[in-house]
C-alpha cells in the first residue's frame, strides 16, 4: 500500500476515534498510539494500517515458499523468469517491476525490523529435497551456505543445485 493512502486511512481512523469533526476538533482523552494497542496491552487493538499491510505481504511470501503451483506465483515466476519450485522471494527486483513485488522486496532490506524477523520466522525444510537449493536456501548461523563456506563453494560443480543432486538419504533397517 502506497504511503499516502496508509496515512489519509489512518487520518480518518484518528478523527473516527477521537471524535474529530470537520468544523472542530475535540480534547484527546487518549493518545493514538493507546488506541493502537493490543487488547491484551490495555488498548483498543485497532492496529497500524502500515503494519498490518507488512504482515500481509510477509504472510505472501510465506506462501510463495508453501504454494508449489497456485496462479499467483506462476504469473510472478513467469513474468520475473523463476523457477516456480522457488521456496524463498530473496531475488532481487528489477527497475521496471510492479510496486506489488518492490513492496515486497522492501520486507527484505537489511537494515528493516522485519527483514530480521522474516530470517527468523522462515525456515527452510528439506523434506525430499526437490525445492531446497543447497546454497542458497539452507542457512549455516543465519547464514547461507554458500557465503559461510566461500572455499568449498567455489569447488562445487553444482552451484544453483537443489539438495536431491547431491546425493540420495537411503534409510538403514
Amino acid at each position: 500500500m502506497p504511503m499516502g493512502v496508509a496515512q489519509a486511512i489512518e487520518k480518518l481512523q484518528r478523527s473516527f476515534f477521537l471524535g474529530d469533526g470537520l468544523e472542530k476538533r475535540n480534547v484527546h482523552l487518549v493518545d493514538w498510539a493507546s488506541i493502537c494497542k493490543s487488547k491484551r496491552g490495555s488498548g483498543l487493538g485497532v492496529g497500524r494500517i502500515l503494519d498490518k499491510n507488512k504482515s500481509l505481504l510477509a504472510k505472501l511470501v510465506w506462501r510463495f515458499g508453501r504454494e508449489v503451483s497456485s496462479l499467483w506465483k506462476g504469473v510472478i515466476c513467469a513474468k520475473y523468469d523463476l523457477s516456480e519450485k522457488g521456496l524463498r522471494w530473496d531475488w532481487k527486483v528489477p527497475n521496471s517491476g510492479s510496486f506489488f513485488v518492490k513492496a515486497i522486496q522492501s520486507l527484505f532490506e537489511t537494515s528493516s525490523e522485519t527483514a530480521s524477523l522474516l530470517q527468523e520466522g522462515l525456515k527452510v525444510v528439506v523434506g525430499n529435497g526437490e525445492r531446497a537449493r543447497l546454497w542458497t536456501d539452507l542457512l549455516w548461523d543465519s547464514i547461507p551456505l554458500k557465503s559461510a563456506f566461500p572455499r568449498i563453494f567455489a569447488l562445487a560443480a553444482i552451484k544453483d543445485g537443489l539438495v536431491k543432486d547431491y546425493g540420495k538419504w537411503i534409510r538403514s533397517k
